[in-house]
Formats: C-alpha cells, structure tokens, sequence
C-alpha cells in the first residue's frame, strides 16, 4: 500500500510509527509525508492521487479538501469534512475514519 498524509503541519511522527509497525507485521506499506496549505491542496492533492493509493487529510484540512472532490457520500457531507481519500475501483472515495 502506497500512502501518504497531507497537513499543514509536520504531524508525521505518528504515521512512521504506524507504517513501521505496518512492515514490521509483514505487510507491505510505503508512507510519505505531504507539506501543504490552503493554496496549495488542489495541486498537492492531484499529485498525490498519482501515485498513492490512500491519502490521509490533516484535520484543519479536511473541511477544504471536499469542494475539490468529485465524489461525497451522504456521510461525508453530513460531517461537512473527511480525514481520507482511498482508491477504490481507479475511483477516489472520501471517509471520515474518526467517526466510522
């Protein structure tokens, strides 16, 4: 699994620790860390979906990412935010992992 986080701060430290365990388990896992900010998410955000296969949202972007989105279940636009994106079939899905 390629993935990757994409915040306005440098909050990466827990997401090594998980990708670390993640192969420590045996499982394939490839984890980089996205810089941006409200200028740049649209641009960070369609590189990003290039190459990786999940994509966590830093919280104080969450709310910003879904007018840039294609696709918003009935649960994300409740929430009015997502903390994910994931590919499924070649199509980008937001969740709100917190909640689920």
């Amino acid at each position: 699994m390629k993935w990757a986080a994409i915040s306005d701060r440098d909050d990466s430290a827990r997401f090594v620790a998980l990708d670390e365990a993640l192969k420590a388990k045996g499982l394939e896992s490839n984890f980089t860390f996205i810089e941006a900010d409200a200028e740049s998410l649209a641009l960070v955000l369609d590189d990003a979906k290039k190459t990786q296969t999940q994509i966590r949202i830093s919280g104080r972007l969450g709310s910003l990412v879904l007018p840039l989105l294609e696709r918003l279940p009935s649960s994300v636009l409740s929430l009015k935010a997502c903390d994910a994106l994931v590919c499924e079939n070649k199509e980008w899905w937001p969740r709100f992992y917190l909640v689920e």
